[in-house]
């Protein structure tokens, strides 16, 4: 088994730019070893992973965009099967998944039936999360709330609640939720902002995070996939926030 990349936002990230990227160009991942997962509702945003994971008596974006849908243990059952034949299929080469609703997973039984799901060694799996500056993050998706017409919720763990305590930007919450399950050293925490200032766009540093190579060319033919906000990157290797090396010494790790 090689590696199974997953990769779970934040939201307000340029989750959307990549993920149509990487859809457009399956050819170019295939050909250099990698399989893209194709999502049952969404083609490019694989958003059963979280919802099948998380507590059904929780609230999301998702959630309220089907409600056709009944999100309990037989539909958890049904997404795990159905990922876990994709894993068992195509388990000899380098797997990608992703959605950024895997970030509003933040307690510890829904991050292991996340594991559950995926049905794998957790030393084969790489979690890339990518961090923007608090503020604009909270401000960009209140925003997003707005331009869907959402009302704001008061239940604290509901994913519309936006209050200014609210977890969606404790973010040491977040990456101490998923180390416990996967491990610290599994998790690849990238800089949002410090990408943007630079690179205009998130998808170089994705590529170089799963072991390809970014070409020149290659930054200049990204800039096209700005889809649904502004996206940056370093010009070298992504470097993991400072605020995961701060949680690793508080752990004494690394």
């Amino acid at each position: 088994m090689k590696n199974i990349y997953i990769h779970i936002g934040t939201h307000k990230t340029g989750s959307t730019s990549l993920q149509r990227w990487m859809l457009e160009h399956e050819s170019f991942l295939n050909a250099n070893g990698f399989i893209l997962y194709k999502g049952d509702h969404k083609t490019h945003n694989h958003v059963e992973l979280y919802l099948a994971a998380m507590r059904y008596d929780r609230d999301s974006f998702g959630k309220q965009s089907m409600p056709e849908v009944k999100f309990d243990e037989s539909y958890t059952s049904a997404v795990s099967k159905q990922v876990q034949t994709f894993i068992s299929k195509y388990g000899n080469e380098n797997l990608i998944l992703s959605t950024e609703g895997l970030s509003l997973l933040r307690h510890r039984d829904e991050i292991q039936k996340l594991a559950t799901i995926l049905g794998s060694d957790y030393e084969n799996i790489k979690i890339i999360l990518y961090l923007r500056d608090k503020k604009d993050y909270l401000s960009s998706y209140r925003l997003q709330l707005k331009k869907k017409e959402r009302k704001a919720s008061t239940d604290y763990w509901s994913a519309l609640y936006v209050e200014d305590d609210t977890w969606l930007i404790d973010y040491e919450q977040l990456i101490t939720a998923y180390g416990d399950v996967f491990g610290l050293n599994n998790i690849v925490v990238i800089d949002y902002d410090k990408e943007m200032e630079s690179r205009t766009n998130i998808i170089p540093s994705f590529v170089e995070t799963v072991g390809l190579e970014c070409s020149v060319e290659d930054e200049t033919e990204f800039q096209s996939y700005h889809y649904n906000a502004a996206l940056s990157l370093d010009s070298h290797k992504p470097k993991k926030a400072t605020i995961l090396w701060r949680l690793l010494k508080k752990l004494n790790i690394g």
